[in-house]
């Protein structure tokens, strides 16, 4: 039987724990910077931000992965930050990663070679990432290019890059792809590598998790909103 109409077989969520984008590129908080520098909302802001263990452990992105039930989740006492539920970063339908790991799927997933990581952190987290067992061999070796610290550095304080950092230190950066167009500063090309990598992982764990073969994707309709 020949079926004529469309049908979801499947669905695969990711969610990306991003303390140091959001504080460094963060839409609310690089405007608070600019408008009001001296708010009390810049100086509390830290002691507010959920650790990556924490941010697993919470029983709503735990519901957003499939390893509870929007049910279960009522059931739990609440308030439930203070209520956390130790299931584990991978669920029925996705999973939820880490700065340091996001930051090397960024640097695969850039196709014109303007991310550029630290070499330490780089053979770090290469090890890391081949573990996963999510990306070729190849893809793996995108991680071998890397960059002196200074030269990150010079990149960041010139305004021509966007820092990548883990717990502040600066690891990484993204560079603009064009010296006078606009549409192409750090700001931009940041956003849409970001967009680009969550959306490659998205994939992964759909294709992954619903045992479904890539060969058999003719094309991709990408029609999210992303902001950081």
């Amino acid at each position: 039987m020949i079926m004529d109409f469309p049908v979801f077989k499947g669905a695969g969520y990711i969610m990306a724990h991003l303390p140091n984008i959001m504080m460094q590129h963060g839409t609310t908080i690089t405007m608070e910077q600019i408008k009001n520098p001296d708010s009390s909302y810049l100086r509390i802001i830290d002691q507010y931000i959920r650790s990556y263990e924490q941010a697993v452990k919470y029983p709503p992105n735990q519901v957003y992965i499939g390893s509870l039930t929007p049910a279960e989740l009522q059931e739990l006492p609440r308030p439930w930050y203070d209520n956390l539920t130790d299931r584990g970063r991978a669920g029925k339908f996705g999973e939820i990663y880490p700065e340091d790991e996001f930051y090397a799927v960024l640097k695969i997933s850039d196709s014109f070679q303007l991310v550029e990581l630290e070499e330490g952190f780089s053979r770090r987290i290469k090890k890391i990432m081949a573990e996963k067992n999510i990306f070729t061999d190849k893809q793996l070796d995108i991680l071998e290019t890397a960059s002196e610290a200074s030269r990150i550095e010079e990149l960041v304080e010139s305004g021509k890059a966007g820092g990548l950092y883990l717990d502040r230190q600066l690891v990484g950066c993204i560079r603009e792809a064009h010296d006078t167009d606009p549409n192409l500063s750090a700001g931009v090309i940041f956003e849409n590598l970001v967009a680009k990598a969550s959306g490659a992982l998205a994939i992964i764990n759909l294709l992954q998790k619903n045992d479904l073969d890539p060969e058999i994707v003719d094309y991709i309709i990408e029609t999210s909103e992303e902001a950081i």
